[in-house]
């Protein structure tokens, strides 16, 4: 859990990196607007603090495991927090949605953040296709 920006997380960018190669984290950087986005296939997806924010979860099981991870990489750690409450909470309906619950790569959009906190999430999109393409 957590992004690989700034050093904070080296495992969730090698994860990224090895495994999820269509996604880039965009760096904070406070004169590019594109700071803090998550990109995949192209699509941008940006980062408004306290407003709109978006969280990146996936599932996948290496090639040398027997065992999935799962990464949860968002645009802040409210972001963190939204994902998880959203997988305990709709997991079994969003799984209806995506094409394999094995392995996928979804985002998650948090809004209104400043009223709801973490409360008010919604599935954004699959974006399996895009973040595992190499």
């Amino acid at each position: 859990m957590g992004g690989p920006l700034g050093g904070a997380n080296p495992r969730t960018g090698g994860h990224l990196a090895a495994h999820l190669p269509g996604v880039t984290l965009h760096p904070y950087d406070s004169t590019n607007p594109d700071s803090v986005a998550i990109e995949v296939g192209g699509a941008k997806y940006l980062f408004d603090r306290g407003n709109e924010e978006y969280v990146l979860v996936a599932k996948f099981t290496p090639a040398e495991s027997s065992k999935p991870v799962f990464v949860v990489c968002g645009q802040s750690s409210t972001a963190h927090l939204a994902a998880i409450h959203f997988m305990r909470r709709e997991f079994a309906q969003g799984a209806k949605q995506l094409s394999s619950i094995d392995r996928f790569c979804v985002l998650i959009k948090v809004s209104d953040i400043g009223t709801y906190q973490h409360h008010r999430t919604a599935l954004e999109q699959d974006v399996s296709a895009a973040a595992f393409a190499r």
